[in-house]
């Protein structure tokens, strides 16, 4: 039997009937306020666990490279105008591939006939290794000035204008200082970044052919180009300009 049933069958007064039905009810209220209480502490509870959780998060994708909503935050931050922001480093770059073109007018090569036996275009794998000289020019903008040199193994197309099959090659070695002055414009990827470049510089230039022939020449070397580095010690570059262009891997350390 219920408590209300054996209240009612019970020989107790009305009143005191009354009393104990205002109890029992204000027992059931305190509990529903208990009961609500506890829901919001457990509420809390499991909302400091998904702010814990979130924060260790954030934490370790800051650490490790992992792209969290803080991460994509930073992923696109202009530093052009903050001079001395973004990692210099003595940077190699593996050119692969270099092309040659356009250089029949700059080098004593042709005066020995190579111009008529050979395109005026070259193709082969190089490097370059670029050092931070001065690590902002002027306070204006973020920016960086490196000295270094580049060497390219080049092979050049043969054109047969003798009517015959001639089995003429030849191949070359271009190398010499240049120069570079960069700015830098993003943060990218937590660790990363893009770069506008200047090249300029010169090279030295011998040729050698299969048949004997052998020449050296000399060039001007101006050069326009973009660095987007995926992270700090990774990225990819392309240059173009007199008398060539480049498109390889550079790697920082």
């Amino acid at each position: 039997m219920s408590i209300p049933d054996r209240l009612a069958h019970s020989s107790v007064p009305n009143g005191t009937l009354i009393s104990a039905g205002n109890s029992l009810g204000k027992m059931s209220v305190v509990s529903s306020c208990i009961a609500v209480v506890r829901g919001y502490h457990m509420r809390m509870r499991i909302r400091s666990l998904l702010c814990s959780v979130i924060l260790l998060s954030v934490l370790s994708g800051a650490s490790d490279g992992i792209i969290t909503p803080a991460s994509q935050a930073h992923a696109a931050r202009v530093i052009v105008k903050q001079p001395g922001a973004g990692r210099r480093a003595v940077e190699l770059g593996i050119r692969l591939p270099s092309v040659y073109y356009g250089y029949g007018w700059a080098g004593r090569f042709y005066d020995y006939g190579f111009g008529y036996y050979y395109d005026n275009y070259a193709a082969g794998p190089g490097i370059q290794l670029l050092v931070p000289l001065v690590p902002n020019v002027g306070r204006a903008f973020n920016n960086t000035f490196y000295l270094g040199f580049f060497t390219d193994f080049l092979i050049h197309s043969y054109y047969d204008v003798c009517g015959r099959n001639c089995n003429y090659y030849a191949y070359s070695l271009a190398f010499g200082p240049m120069a570079q002055w960069r700015v830098f414009l993003l943060d990218l990827f937590t660790s990363g970044g893009l770069s506008v470049f200047t090249n300029f510089g010169f090279g030295l230039w011998p040729w050698f052919a299969n048949d004997g022939f052998h020449g050296f020449g000399f060039f001007p070397l101006f050069q326009l180009g973009a660095n987007l580095m995926f992270t700090q010690r990774i990225g990819l570059t392309m240059q173009f300009g007199y008398p060539s262009f480049q498109l390889g891997l550079n790697i920082a350390f």
